[in-house]
């Protein structure tokens, strides 16, 4: 690493490729599914790839920030 501000090279990166069953091919598609099919509070599964594997984790989700949908 030739600088703090790089990531180290094992740092785990997981990319949304579902969301409830529905899939997801950007980010916004992440945006409509949270904003329009879900609730905050409810807990869903999230599926990721994650080191060329994918890996379904619950996500409880939170409140949205004002002005956010």
């Amino acid at each position: 690493m030739s600088s703090s501000s790089e990531l180290p090279e094992q740092t785990i990166r997981n990319r949304p490729v579902a969301i409830a069953g529905s899939p997801v091919r950007s980010a916004d598609d992440v945006s409509r599914l949270v904003t329009t099919r879900l609730e905050p509070g409810q807990t869903v599964p999230f599926t990721v790839l994650r080191a060329g594997r994918k890996v379904t984790v619950d996500v409880r989700l939170g409140d949205r920030p004002d002005g956010s949908g």
